[in-house]
């Protein structure tokens, strides 16, 4: 791959991690396919960096192939490995050790850590919605587990839900469904006639 190429690839991904962390991922995925190999890990690591963490936390089996195929030096960086953890600790739905890494404070590089951020708000808002969903009460300890919040953190985020506090129980609120959207019986009908006459010619 030319430098100019690779250059544009690292600018593209700085930019995206400045805007919008999350859309980092489709550029990460074409600069793997892209390169094949045929650039020095040392060029390639920020980009399988933030790939992995991309994936996270709903696309662990990805995760878990890409870790497969990555090249042995980017698997030895130390940012890279600590990650991987976090992979393997969501895998085997080990929230608290997850939360416990993520917020370590121990993140040097600067594609990372904006992701961190990110996955850390998105498996809150996903328990929240589960909790919800789930529990007519629940203890502050329990859902403080939940979140990775300090007691203090989690009565405050339920609060801020909606959530009554009752002594040490939290009384979820469930989440609002939207309600599907209205059929349009006379538009349906003239689709269904019109694929009938397809069908007949």
């Amino acid at each position: 791959m030319e430098p100019s190429m690779i250059q544009q690839f690292q600018e593209k991904l700085a930019a995206e991690l400045s805007q919008d962390p999350k859309s980092a991922l489709k550029i990460c995925e074409d600069f793997e396919l892209e390169h094949c190999g045929s650039v020095d890990p040392s060029v390639s690591l920020p980009f399988y960096r933030v790939q992995l963490m991309s994936y996270l936390p709903n696309d662990l089996v990805n995760a878990r192939w890409l870790w497969e195929r990555a090249p042995a030096a980017v698997k030895s960086d130390p940012e890279m490995q600590r990650v991987w953890e976090v992979v393997k600790l969501l895998w085997n739905q080990k929230l608290p050790e997850a939360y416990q890494l993520l917020l370590s404070g121990q993140w040097a590089s600067t594609t990372v850590q904006p992701l961190v951020a990110v996955l850390i708000a998105e498996l809150r808002s996903r328990k929240l919605r589960l909790i919800a969903d789930s529990h007519s009460s629940i203890t502050v300890g329990s859902c403080s587990q939940l979140l990775g919040l300090t007691r203090e953190e989690t009565i405050a985020r339920c609060a801020s839900e909606g959530w009554a506090l009752a002594g040490e129980f939290v009384q979820p609120v469930r989440t609002p469904v939207q309600p599907p959207p209205a059929v349009d019986v006379e538009r349906l009908q003239a689709l269904t006639n019109y694929v009938c006459a397809l069908d007949v010619q």
